[in-house]
């Protein structure tokens, strides 16, 4: 999952900027936002597509030259996507998201359009779940290649559901997300609330809070009120990572092979929980 050095597992924050807004392109490149979603769907008007893509064309540099990740959303008519695809292989973006992911075909489609349109550039792609379909095919979809991420849109998927984007809706599919996104080493990006909510500071912890919980290894945000509690709740605690370290210098001290079993502050360790310590050490630095 490895793009132009850049891991997307390590990616917390991932902030649409809508590419018809020429002020909030340039202000991108100094959010805190780990990446930066360059939006041509529904963030951009019909009547601004063509502008928007211009747009690409003209400012995806300055997010890449600030060390961003840089992520491309097209858009899913089979008019548009084309047109799209054709301006961002003129930028280098990181990552393409496919909306509606709902099939392998449209991987296969998104990556032939690319190459096609002459990108001899290695360039992921993050399916965005939006419809119960998508969901329902999950185990299967998350095996496309090429794909290196999964993402919620908790927005669409509660439309078609035709309730609100509560909690109570998007915890299952939250969860079903970073299970599915486990078992295939892609990026799970969701969270089990409405992402238009962004002055909801302490719904938008909370969710943050589950999300990490429930596995999830980054949030959408469309606001930089989202990307500071991303980026909080996705790096461990002090006191995660003193345990942590705790576990794994005890467990070192043993020859290799020497130790099957061990205890630290009353509770039982063995490999498994030294896995999890290394991991939280890692994902730390």
């Amino acid at each position: 999952m490895t793009f132009s050095g850049r891991q997307i597992a390590a990616v917390r924050s991932f902030l649409f900027v809508p590419l018809s807004n020429e002020k909030l392109i340039r202000k991108a490149g100094s959010s805190s936002a780990d990446a930066i979603i360059l939006d041509l769907e529904d963030g951009v008007s019909i009547s601004e597509k063509t502008v928007a893509r211009e747009n690409l064309k003209k400012h995806a540099s300055l997010i890449e030259d600030a060390g961003k990740f840089v992520v491309v959303r097209i858009n899913a008519e089979s008019e548009m996507a084309p047109l799209d695809v054709e301006a961002l292989v003129h930028v280098r973006p990181d990552a393409v998201m496919v909306p509606k992911f709902e099939s392998v075909e449209q991987i296969a489609d998104t990556i032939g359009m690319l190459r096609s349109k002459g990108s001899g550039r290695q360039v992921g792609i993050i399916g965005l779940i939006e419809t119960p379909l998508g969901l329902c095919r999950l185990n299967t979809i998350a095996q496309a290649e090429g794909l290196i991420g999964i993402a919620l849109g908790s927005e669409d998927f509660a439309a078609c559901m035709g309730v609100p984007p509560t909690p109570l809706l998007l915890d299952m599919p939250c969860r079903q997300i970073a299970m599915t996104a486990a078992a295939f080493d892609l990026a799970g990006i969701c969270q089990p609330f409405s992402i238009a909510r962004f002055e909801d500071a302490e719904g938008s912890e909370e969710a943050a809070r589950l999300a990490r919980a429930y596995g999830a290894s980054g949030l959408l945000c469309i606001h930089p009120r989202q990307v500071e509690i991303a980026n909080t709740a996705f790096v461990p605690t002090r006191e995660q990572v003193e345990w942590a370290r705790k576990i794994v210098s005890k467990w070192s001290d043993h020859p290799e092979g020497g130790i099957g079993i061990m205890k630290q502050d009353g509770a039982m360790v063995d490999v498994p929980v030294v896995k999890l310590a290394r991991k939280i050490i890692n994902r730390a630095r």
